[in-house]
């Protein structure tokens, strides 16, 4: 598979943004909005076999990033709300790159966290 990159020409040359520099800004994004947590991969047999699936998909088409997001939303949040949170911070953030328009920011809730568990999402698996 090809290398997922942004390239912009410019009057002085051409700008090219990596996959993993938009992936990173989109993941730090995430963090920008009360609520929510990038969709956890399965671990055990599942992740073996590649079950899991990344949080953050992206879609390039020329200079046009259209962006996948996994998310699991806390208990309390609402979904629709934290939604267009995230479709905001992400473009917003991507937007200030300037290097690639943003087509489509489409968000996938994966679980609804109950607060004890949002507490310990952040915290290393241990089980085994």
């Amino acid at each position: 598979m090809a290398e997922q990159q942004v390239v912009t020409e410019l009057a002085l040359g051409k700008v090219t943004v990596h996959g993993e520099v938009l992936t990173s800004t989109v993941t730090k994004s995430l963090g920008k909005v009360e609520g929510v947590r990038p969709a956890r991969k399965p671990g055990g047999v599942m992740a073996i076999f590649g079950g899991g699936e990344e949080s953050v998909q992206l879609e390039i088409q020329g200079d046009t990033v259209n962006v996948e997001v996994r998310v699991d939303v806390l208990l309390g949040h609402p979904v629709q709300e934290v939604s267009r949170a995230v479709q905001q911070a992400v473009r917003e953030d991507l937007e200030k790159l300037g290097s690639a328009r943003v087509g489509t920011v489409n968000v996938s809730i994966k679980r609804l966290l109950p607060p004890e568990e949002s507490a310990s999402a952040g915290e290393e698996d241990h089980s085994g």
